[in-house]
């Protein structure tokens, strides 16, 4: 195969243009207290902060204070070696009580911590679908809010070629693995 049809088929591999809409799974069970976990996966900039703080107002029994974004795990401690932030990761995943859960480590560690891919399998998600290239816009739009200057383009190639494909293909896994789990309700939000 040549280098551009090599190229083109890894961006359409990997969502690089179109939007999908995002899929929750099981959101009713949560809502109704049968699920005591809503996990959102997807990638950066892909609105999983957003989504979790818009379910944190509608759903009763979860408040802002059990809304957990994994990545306050990397931000509490400027040594942050990765043993404390795993151990900080799973301490947030493996609490027993009602919360939502949304951060890339979710999709990072699947593969390799079978605890954490139980945990997701079995509680509600919701799996966002934002592109690529959307998702690196955002990135990029929120480390210049930060006073970061990179471009977007820095974060269409970088992530797109060194995490995204691996990280869609991983997305891809868990949706379909946690989509043919029996008796699941499945609703495109």
């Amino acid at each position: 195969m040549n280098y551009f049809l090599e190229f083109a088929y890894k961006l359409l591999e990997v969502k690089t243009f179109f939007n999908e809409k995002n899929i929750a799974i099981d959101l009713d069970k949560f809502k109704s207290g049968k699920m005591k976990k809503l996990f959102i996966i997807g990638l950066m900039g892909s609105g999983k902060s957003t989504m979790s703080n818009k379910i944190s107002s509608i759903v009763s029994h979860v408040n802002e204070r059990q809304v957990y974004h994994l990545d306050n795990c990397a931000k509490k401690s400027k040594n942050m070696t990765k043993d404390k932030y795993l151990k900080c990761v799973n301490a947030v995943v493996f609490e027993n009580r009602y919360k939502v859960v949304e951060g890339l480590a979710l999709i990072s560690m699947y593969e390799s911590n079978e605890r954490l891919r139980q945990q997701l399998l079995n509680n509600a998600m919701i799996i966002m679908g934002a592109s690529a290239l959307v998702s690196a816009l955002r990135g990029a739009n929120r480390e210049k809010e930060k006073g970061l200057e990179r471009s977007w383009l820095y974060y269409f190639y970088d992530e797109l070629y060194r995490n995204r494909t691996r990280w869609f293909k991983t997305l891809n896994k868990i949706r379909d693995e946690r989509i043919n789990m029996p008796n699941s309700h499945i609703e495109k939000i």
